[in-house]
């Protein structure tokens, strides 16, 4: 492939509307500036942070202390999530993390 059809390819990949007699210099500058512009995807995961009582605990099959435990909340089942969030003796906050 040429440049020139790489840069095609790239403004085409970008929804890129151009005249066909554009210079190579011109779709390039085109592309500069619409990569700039599209926000860049943030990965993240939801996680059940949960703080339990200084002499430990154990609720859901895990056990808890005074040091945070981050949980992936996919790895929780619905009923096992309840069951931590409504337990008074944990501290619980659901939080995104990046990936």
């Amino acid at each position: 492939m040429t440049k020139r059809d790489d840069l095609k390819a790239r403004a085409n990949e970008l929804g890129l509307e151009y005249p066909g007699n554009a210079s190579n210099d011109h779709l390039a500058d085109l592309i500069a500036k619409a990569e700039q512009s599209t926000p860049v995807a943030q990965v993240s995961y939801e996680v059940l942070r949960v703080v339990g009582p200084a002499k430990g605990f154990r609720r859901a099959g895990r056990a808890f202390g005074a040091k945070a435990v981050d949980i992936a909340i996919a790895d929780l089942s619905a009923d096992e999530l309840a069951l931590l969030e409504r337990e008074p003796r944990l501290i619980t906050q659901r939080i995104s993390l990046p990936e």
